[in-house]
């Protein structure tokens, strides 16, 4: 398993950093650029192509599910989309993942809840790689 612990704010340039070295390792991933941010800064797509079977996002707000989809459609992208909260799925599914990116909400242990589901009930495969945003004071451990 492989953490991208940068150990500073996920800025643009972190951000970017991040996904060149994703795209490098996973050659299913293809970078594109989505837009520009109001501060003319490339956005970055990380587009699912070549050999990716799935993807999955999973989101307790309704409404960002909602986003998602119409997101995901908007640019032809066909992935799942499931209304639930992060720990929830983890504790019943079965599936395996290459990738896993984990943002819950700041100031809450479910960082750590979820990193040891994900170990826990066999969810990450030999070269999986987890990215996760949390507090910068939070520490994670490989």
């Amino acid at each position: 398993m492989n953490f991208f612990d940068h150990k500073v704010p996920m800025d643009w340039n972190v951000l970017m950093e991040t996904v060149e070295e994703m795209a490098s390792q996973y050659p299913f991933l293809s970078v594109l650029e989505l837009g520009k941010s109001i501060l003319g800064k490339e956005i970055p797509l990380l587009r699912i192509g070549c050999g990716a079977k799935s993807a999955l996002f999973t989101d307790k707000s309704i409404q960002s599910c909602k986003l998602t989809q119409k997101n995901l459609d908007s640019i032809g992208e066909k992935a799942r989309v499931l209304n639930s909260d992060c720990i929830s799925f983890l504790e019943r599914t079965s599936e395996r993942f290459d990738i896993i990116f984990l943002d819950p909400p700041y100031k809450s242990s479910y960082v750590y809840t979820a990193i040891d589901l994900l170990i826990k009930n066999n969810i990450l495969k030999e070269e999986s790689i987890v990215i996760i945003e949390t507090d910068i004071e939070k520490e994670i451990e490989s």
